[in-house]
């Protein structure tokens, strides 16, 4: 029979160079009737290109699919799983194995899968797999393969790993081993070396070689495909097969020697030539702070919950790196901790373990300001309190005391240097220096404070502490709560902490929770009302202040260092609406309808379950009415019941909805459609007697019919000749047609009824029959 394969390579500059995956295990397979089956390929993409499985139809042409193909599980007869249940049939799309639980009927089956290969995002390239998988009766049971878990390595080590396999029915074995680390691209190859002549007796085993090396550093996890084939004796024929996926992720080795030395507002990094040729760069991380973080066994790079981050990223030959923070200057007295990572090469690319730590502190020759809190919050009155250290490793041969302190101030959080302007000045040798800032308006400004330190008898100035600024705090509605952020610009580090959240209560502020703030991003508190489980009331104002909690890792300063923000305030709105409620009618019962009774429709709803997604604050229900469906649906009332009698009505068709609308006129989505229809009715009678006697003079339908719109009505005589036609609803014929009265016979009517109905579509009927002129 004819079969056609594919492959797709898209070449393109952009994405560099671009080769095809491999797939090291041949497309024949054997299967046994109800045991599961599982099959893997063994792709491997040498430029280390995400690969990902999907199951396809097989082709017989490069156009034409198999005619007739069905999945296997759907052969009759249709079999189950192993271990019961529905039978399954596919491919894992990450780890490639194909499973079939189980197949139930002997052959020769050809089913076909695509291998895609991903880079950055972009499918590069497919391969097309046609397979053939031969199901046979067995007396015997597959083997059992252990596979080991996942590991990840540091290129270079050695990696040994036993593998072993059993057999239930204690039938020889022979285990083998396949995938991306056999490959011949590799100078350094895998081995697989039986502990015994195979087959081998149970437990068969061996013994995975691999010496890693930087060759070897990819970013996806390398695929050893592990596979143990049964030797059953003779009569049995068929081998039975156990595949399963073992996964190996090589990184790069870890940066060594890496050291800080403190300059001039500045730290030196120094480290040791990078092991790995084929690396491409150093990326340096800093955070602020020593740290105790240690990677763990698959832990690449470095991970951002550790308080790291990306500060510059040089050439893998460079050995040695200048952290000024940009040029703007590190912060004296501040701790900084700094790893290193390598990183490879597209499209394989990977990374390495991260160094070890280094961490120091540029020299406390300057005051340290470790307090800037507002201690009043007031347009005219607000007070910040202010405090300092010494310069605890100034030089004194070069710097001789006595030390005078010149505080400025200027507003703003990021104030420019000509615009602060001296508040004060103090002369002390104490190690910690307060000063108290009045008559501000810190209720609407911030405010940013310099120290400048004067050394000698003649106060000759020698440099000024790094700028301090205020907490500003932002209070904003946000959902049914409030949201809190706040911003500052401080020389010491308030990252990795919690900070401290107060709120006014009954004229007392009191501490209702803590934000953790990163290293990165504005600090945000949210208050939604879990604080004593008392939700925030739409419209009422509440008052918050912050206190930030920092330190600048350094021995000589105390710690925590704690600032407080202004009070600020802010007034919640309500925007999360009420859940949908639901909604019923009283259905009408045509076979009791009375029509001497006023119609009306009954209705009653229920409010939908409390839930976290939805207001309870209830206030009001909207209903809308449409007298058709489909058909706009208008407001109908609003009221504060859960029924609602719709009286004065002509027709009783029409369909339903309610909302709940909260304090806020929140409206919730609209609730389940009911609808009513109409008791229609029609009848016509089938005699006539158009005598003049005032009984049956007149052809009419039955007086109970109700909701009719319009009519149609037609009569024919015995050969299809029309003889009277009216769109009265009432008819009212006199048995008369063609200018005079119709002879007595028998006729035939055709009436076209259109009713008043809830569905249009449905609104017109057909009556037929015949009407019996008596003269």
């Amino acid at each position: 029979n004819p079969f056609s394969i594919e492959t797709l390579l898209l070449i393109d500059p952009f994405l560099g160079i671009n080769n095809t995956p491999v797939l090291s295990v041949p497309p024949v397979d054997i299967a046994c009737r109800r045991q599961r089956f599982t099959h893997n390929a063994g792709a491997f993409d040498v430029d280390g290109d995400s690969l990902s499985y999907r199951m396809t139809t097989p082709k017989r042409s490069p156009t034409q699919n198999v005619i007739g193909y069905i999945d296997p599980i759907f052969v009759q007869p249709i079999g189950a799983a192993e271990n019961g249940g529905a039978a399954q049939f596919g491919i894992n799309p990450i780890t490639g194995v194909l499973f079939w639980d189980a197949p139930n009927a002997t052959g020769e089956y050809n089913i076909a899968f695509i291998v895609e290969e991903w880079r950055r995002g972009v499918r590069i390239g497919f391969v097309v797999r046609d397979m053939q998988i031969r199901v046979v009766d067995c007396n015997n049971n597959r083997p059992t393969m252990v596979t080991p878990p996942p590991i990840c390595v540091e290129a270079g080590t050695l990696l040994t790993q036993v593998l072993s396999a059993t057999d239930p029915d204690n039938n020889r074995i022979t285990i083998s081993a396949a995938g991306g680390p056999f490959n011949t691209f590799f100078a350094n190859r895998a081995t697989f070396v039986p502990f015994a002549p195979q087959p081998q007796l149970p437990p068969a085993s061996g013994t995975f070689n691999w010496q890693t090396a930087c060759e070897h550093v990819r970013t996806q996890p390398y695929q050893v495909v592990l596979r143990a084939t049964d030797s059953p004796p003779p009569p049995q024929t068929s081998a039975l097969v156990n595949v399963t996926t073992w996964q190996i992720t090589v990184l790069g080795p870890r940066p060594t020697g890496l050291t800080a030395t403190p300059g001039a507002r500045s730290i030196v990094l120094n480290w040791n030539a990078y092991t790995c040729a084929n690396a491409t760069e150093i990326v340096i991380w800093r955070r602020e702070g020593c740290s105790t973080w240690s990677p763990g066994a698959c832990e690449g790079g470095v991970p951002g919950y550790t308080g790291y981050v990306p500060i510059a990223r040089v050439p893998v030959s460079q050995t040695s790196f200048v952290d000024n923070d940009g040029g703007r200057g590190l912060r004296r007295g501040l701790s900084y901790s700094y790893r290193i990572t390598a990183n490879f090469a597209p499209p394989a690319g990977g990374t390495s373990f991260a160094s070890n730590e280094a961490c120091n502190n540029v020299a406390i020759d300057v005051p340290l300001i470790t307090q800037v809190s507002v201690t009043n919050t007031d347009p005219a009155n607000g007070q910040v309190a202010l405090k300092w250290t010494r310069a605890f490793q100034i030089n004194p041969v070069s710097f001789p005391p006595p030390y005078r302190y010149r505080i400025f101030r200027a507003s703003g959080q990021n104030p420019a240097g000509n615009s602060f302007v001296q508040i004060g000045s103090i002369t002390s040798a104490a190690d910690t220096i307060t000063f108290a800032d009045a008559g501000l308006n810190t209720r609407d400004l911030s405010y940013a404070y310099r120290i400048a330190l004067d050394y000698g008898p003649s106060s000759l100035f020698k440099d000024s502490s790094d700028v301090a600024s205020t907490v500003r705090l932002t209070v904003a509605a946000f959902g049914n709560g409030l949201r809190l952020t706040w911003n500052y610009n401080v020389p010491w580090s308030n990252a990795n902490q919690q900070h401290i959240v107060y709120r006014n209560v009954n004229g007392t502020f009191q501490r209702i929770g803590e934000a953790t703030v990163g290293a990165t991003g504005t600090p945000t508190f949210v208050d939604n009302g879990t604080f004593q489980n008392i939700r925030l009331i739409p419209g009422q104002t509440y008052c918050y202040y912050v206190q930030t909690v920092g330190s600048y890792f350094n021995p000589l300063v105390l710690s925590p260092l704690l600032n407080n923000s202004q009070q600020a305030c802010g007034v919640p709105r309500d925007d999360t609406p009420p859940c949908p409620p639901t909604i019923a009618l009283d259905a009408a019962d045509c076979r009791t309808f009375d029509p001497s009774l006023p119609l009306q429709n009954n209705l009653t709803w229920r409010n939908a379950p409390a839930s976290a997604q939805c207001d309870t604050d209830i206030t009001a229900y909207r209903l809308y009415f449409s007298p058709t469906d489909p058909g706009e649906l208008n407001l109908l009332t609003q009221t504060t019941s859960l029924a609602f009698l719709h009286q004065n009505l002509n027709s009783l068709a029409g369909c339903y909805q309610v909302t709940a609308v909260d304090f806020a006129n929140n409206e919730s989505e609209l609730s389940n459609k009911v609808c009513q229809d109409n008791c229609i009715k029609y009848d016509l009678p089938n005699v006539l007697t158009p005598n003049g006697d005032g009984s049956n003079d007149f052809f009419r339908p039955f007086p109970d019919y109700r909701f009719v719109r319009s009519v149609q009505f037609d009569v024919f005589n015995r050969w299809g000749g029309k003889v009277f036609s009216t769109n009265k609803v009432e008819i009212d014929w006199d048995g008369k047609g063609g200018g005079g009265p119709l002879e007595a016979g028998t006729y035939f009517y055709s009436a076209q009824v259109d009713f008043i109905t809830v569905r249009p579509k449905e609104s017109k009927k057909v009556i037929q029959g015949w009407i019996q002129i008596i003269r």
